[in-house]
């Protein structure tokens, strides 16, 4: 519960295999490194914790923060982890010594999401002072502000090739940037509620985002045009992934149901259904097989994408799931709650 607790469980028998005990507040994020040997967790007591995913030993505690934690990542090498925070900074930590490498300064409000760039040599950051930042991942050095958002941010991500970034904001508004220049490359309008999630497409030709307006739309980078405009049987959208192939879309819906979405055809493959409450977050297995959906009804579930048969109801958090992800293997699946403890549950492909 809040006793912030890391915990290991078995997804056959709903058993804790393990649990990582170290923050002494509700962990809040956590992320796989990429080899998926190790995990990092991030808490509310403002320190990451970083741990051998295999046993459950803690390998480091990195401390320096005043305020809670609201974002965890790894470098795409696996060398160093970002973290970015309620104070406004972001810092990054080397993953072996524990050392802190930078303390990026700048931001005026909370940190509300840190991506780093495909070549782990830069890292955005976006805020609730309406700005995304860039920043050289080596020396700490700011590269760049992107302003433009007229509200908060809520979202980041960058193109697969590196060279551009997407952001959303509270004002409906999604723009493109140049990751070289800083110059704004386009403001993809049409929302009117809240963006609350963008996705780049594999092959960087598109980009989805999805708002409380309760629209999907998918858009042409390139030109800006809106390719599809989708209303989402009145529900607000919080979260959504392509399939590893690019065909497909998840979409984790305000109440109760994912949806899959194919793109090519601009059609609702499944609706899928068992959770009871809102789905805050949608991961797809490495294989592209399986789709993992977490919610604030406590509970994760595992499904088949091509059947939407439920595989796997994953049961034991006590507090609202806000994050999931699987590792790189495609064999666990780790889970992130308000009850303070990370979860990581192990998972068979069908």
């Amino acid at each position: 519960g809040i006793d912030g607790a890391v915990r290991i469980w078995d997804v056959r028998s709903g058993q804790a295999l393990d649990t990582l005990w170290g923050h002494r507040a509700p962990a809040h994020s956590v992320a796989w490194s990429p080899d998926g040997e190790r995990l990092a967790s991030a808490g509310w007591d403002g320190v990451v914790r970083f741990w051998n995913s295999q046993n459950g030993q803690e390998l480091g505690a990195l401390q320096g923060y005043t305020a809670p934690l609201s974002a965890v990542a790894w470098s795409p090498d696996g060398g160093r982890i970002a973290s970015g925070s309620l104070d406004g900074t972001v810092r990054i930590w080397d993953a072996q010594s524990g050392q802190a490498l930078a303390v990026l300064e700048g931001h005026t409000w909370s940190v509300t999401g840190v991506a780093w760039s495909p070549d782990g040599e830069r890292l955005a950051s976006a805020s609730w002072d309406g700005t995304v930042r860039l920043w050289d991942a080596r020396t700490g050095q700011r590269l760049a502000n992107l302003q433009g958002h007229a509200r908060e941010v809520l979202c980041v991500a960058w193109s697969p090739d590196g060279k551009r970034v997407a952001s959303g904001g509270k004002e409906g508004v999604v723009w493109l940037w140049d990751a070289q220049t800083g110059q704004e490359l386009a403001t993809l309008q049409g929302h009117t509620g809240w963006v609350n999630a963008v996705a780049w497409s594999p092959d960087g030709e598109r980009l989805a985002s999805v708002s409380d307006d309760l629209t999907m739309r998918i858009w042409d980078v390139r030109s800006g045009q809106e390719l599809i405009n989708t209303h989402i049987h009145d529900e607000a959208l919080k979260g959504v992934a392509w399939s590893p192939d690019g065909k497909r879309l998840a979409i984790a819906a305000g109440i109760k149901t994912v949806y899959i979405w194919d793109v090519q055809t601009e059609q609702e493959l499944a609706a899928l259904r068992g959770h009871t409450w809102e789905v805050t977050a949608v991961a797809w297995s490495p294989d592209g097989m399986l789709l993992a959906s977490a919610s604030t009804d406590k509970i994760v579930r595992v499904w088949e994408a091509q059947t939407g048969q439920e595989l796997a109801t994953l049961q034991g958090h006590t507090g609202h799931v806000r994050g999931v992800g699987w590792s790189p293997d495609g064999t666990r699946i780790a889970s992130a709650s308000e009850d303070g403890t990370i979860r990581i549950w192990g998972i068979a492909s069908p």
